[in-house]
C-alpha cells in the first residue's frame, strides 16, 4: 500500500522492489525535493533542485488516505513549510504538506549514548522490543529498521492517542504541552511526549473512536542520552533530565516495567506510521513467524525466542 524511492541504494518500491534511474546516487549535503499531485497520482522527486523525469513514479490511492514517510539514515533535516524549501516545486501551484514542521536530528554524539539494555543492567534481553520484534519478524518491506541510529538511540515506538489526535499530529506534529494541567493522562514520569515498547502499554492511552476501533502511531524516536529512572513515579523527571543535560527520560518502574520513552522535544519524533486497529481481531499465525533469511537470527534457539516473546506485540489486535 505504500510507494517509495531510494537514491542511496538506487531502487523504487510498490508492492516489490524495483531498479530506480536517478542521475547519480544520493550524497551527502545533497537535498531530495517530492512533490505528489493526488489528483492526477504522480509523484516527482528532484536532487538539488532538478527534477528526475526518469524516477517519476505513478500510483492509484483508491479510496485509501496517504501519509508522507521519510526514512533517513545520518543528519538530517527535513523542510516541510514552504518559507524552508530551498528549492522550488515543478510548478508554482503545489502547496506545503504543512504549515509548520522542521525535523533535524539534532543531537552529536563522540562514541554513543548508553543504551536502554545498559542501562537496566541486562545486556541479554533489555533490548527495545520494538527494534528486536522488526528485526525477526516480515518488516523491512514496510519499515526500514537498518538505518535507525543506535549511537543515538533512535528506536520504532508506539503512541496510543484518539483518532482526533492522531490525525492532527500526522498533519501538524506532536505538540508537547506543558504546565499544569497540560496532559489528559497526568504526568507520571514529568512532562513530555510518552512512547512505548509494548503495544499493550500504548493501548492504554488510547480511546477508541465511534467504530470501535483504536489509534496508535508508530514513530520514529530519537532519544539520544537517558535519564533514567526505576522509580515508580516521578512527576520532576524531566526537570531531573533537563539538570543533568539529558535528552529524554526512561522509566522502568521498579525495574519491571513497562518501560516508558519520555521526549522533551517535537523534533525528536517522525510519526511514521498511523494504525487503526481492531482490539477484538485475533492475531494470524504468519505475522508470528520470523524471518528466516534475517541475519540477526543466527541461531534456532533465538528465532524460538523472538517467535515466543512477542515482542512488542499486542495480544488482543490485529491491524484494520
Amino acid at each position: 500500500h505504500g510507494w517509495a524511492v531510494d537514491g542511496a541504494r538506487m531502487k523504487l518500491w510498490h508492492k516489490e522492489a524495483q531498479k530506480s534511474r536517478w542521475s547519480r546516487k544520493w550524497q551527502a549535503e545533497d537535498v531530495i525535493g517530492l512533490a505528489i499531485d493526488i489528483e492526477g497520482g504522480t509523484m516527482k522527486f528532484s536532487l538539488n533542485g532538478e527534477w528526475e523525469p526518469n524516477v517519476e513514479m505513478l500510483f492509484d490511492s483508491g479510496d485509501r488516505n496517504l501519509f508522507p514517510a521519510v526514512s533517513m539514515f545520518g543528519y538530517y533535516a527535513l523542510h516541510i513549510p514552504r518559507t524552508t524549501w530551498q528549492f522550488s516545486p515543478p510548478e508554482e501551484d503545489y502547496q506545503p504538506w504543512s504549515s509548520k514542521g522542521n525535523y533535524s536530528r539534532p543531537m552529536h554524539f563522540h562514541n554513543h549514548f548508553m543504551n536502554a539494555e545498559e542501562l537496566d543492567g541486562d545486556l541479554s534481553s533489555g533490548h527495545v522490543k520494538t527494534d528486536h520484534l522488526l528485526k525477526v519478524m516480515h518488516s523491512e518491506d514496510c519499515i526500514s529498521y537498518d538505518n535507525l541510529e543506535d549511537k543515538l538511540n533512535e528506536h520504532m515506538l508506539w503512541h496510543g492517542t484518539s483518532k482526533k489526535a492522531a490525525e492532527a499530529i500526522v498533519r501538524n506534529d506532536f505538540n508537547i504541552a506543558r504546565g499544569r494541567g497540560s496532559s489528559k493522562h497526568g504526568k507520571r514520569f514529568g512532562e513530555g511526549a510518552y512512547f512505548a515498547e509494548d503495544l499493550d502499554k500504548a493501548l492504554s492511552y488510547a480511546t477508541a473512536d465511534e467504530n470501535g476501533r483504536t489509534w496508535v502511531l508508530l514513530c520514529r524516536v530519537v532519544c539520544g542520552d537517558y535519564y533514567y529512572t526505576e522509580k515508580k513515579n516521578e512527576t520532576d523527571a524531566h526537570n531531573a533530565c533537563a539538570r543533568r543535560n539529558k535528552h529524554s527520560v526512561l522509566s522502568n518502574p521498579e525495574k519491571k516495567g513497562p518501560r516508558e520513552f519520555i521526549v522533551q522535544q517535537e523534533k525528536c519524533v517522525y510519526p511514521e506510521f498511523c494504525l487503526e486497529l481492531d482490539v477484538d481481531g485475533e492475531v494470524e499465525e504468519w505475522m508470528m513467524e520470523p524471518d528466516l533469511d534475517d541475519e540477526v537470527a543466527d541461531t534456532d534457539d533465538e528465532l524460538i525466542d523472538a517467535t515466543q516473546t512477542n515482542a512488542g506485540c499486542c495480544s488482543e489486535c490485529t491491524v484494520s
